[in-house]
């Protein structure tokens, strides 16, 4: 993986390689991706771009001595992409929207096709009244094909910006407790 920022762009742009061998399958992925930010009211606006070429080889080989196979390719190549928006009011809020495989480009010889998925998360940062030092950081994350979702809430407290503790569920899955402090402050 590698991400630059490009000034003259107003963003920066990213690249990943993935190979994937599971099963039956090796995936090769690669994804090429721009993001362009600017500032909009008293926040900052996002939106990117991601490209998928996908190459998946299907190792029709260890199938056939149990099931006879004619007409199902070995090899199958597919271009699809992602998108996405994301709005920020540093300390205040944040809100962000994403579709993943937004052709949802079927393999022509192994027939898979990955279905469109999106993705929707939000955020609030609320100073407790009378003690500055202490934070209140809810947020939640929902995720859907339209077909079936997840969803994720957390509640996190901080203290002077640098102590955090809380609590986070998701749906049907998982309960975590969460623990952190920071080190450095960013610039």
């Amino acid at each position: 993986t590698i991400d630059s920022p490009i000034k003259f762009l107003h963003g920066g742009i990213s690249g990943t390689v993935i190979n994937d061998k599971l099963d039956l399958f090796n995936n090769t992925q690669l994804t090429l991706g721009y993001a362009y930010h600017t500032d909009l009211g008293p926040g900052e606006f996002s939106g990117g771009l991601q490209v998928n070429f996908l190459n998946s080889v299907f190792d029709v080989e260890k199938l056939e001595p149990m099931v006879p196979i004619t007409n199902l390719g070995k090899s199958d190549f597919i271009l699809d992409g992602s998108l996405g928006l994301y709005y920020k009011v540093p300390d205040k809020y944040y809100l962000g929207l994403s579709c993943t495989n937004v052709l949802q480009t079927r393999m022509k010889k192994t027939q898979v096709r990955d279905k469109r998925v999106y993705d929707l998360t939000g955020g609030y940062n609320w100073v407790v009244p009378g003690y500055p030092a202490f934070e209140l950081q809810p947020s939640a994350f929902i995720t859907t094909d339209l077909a079936a979702y997840s969803f994720s809430i957390s509640a996190i407290v901080q203290y002077n910006k640098k102590y955090w503790g809380g609590l986070a569920y998701r749906y049907q899955d998982a309960a975590s407790v969460l623990v952190g402090f920071t080190i450095l402050k960013s610039v």
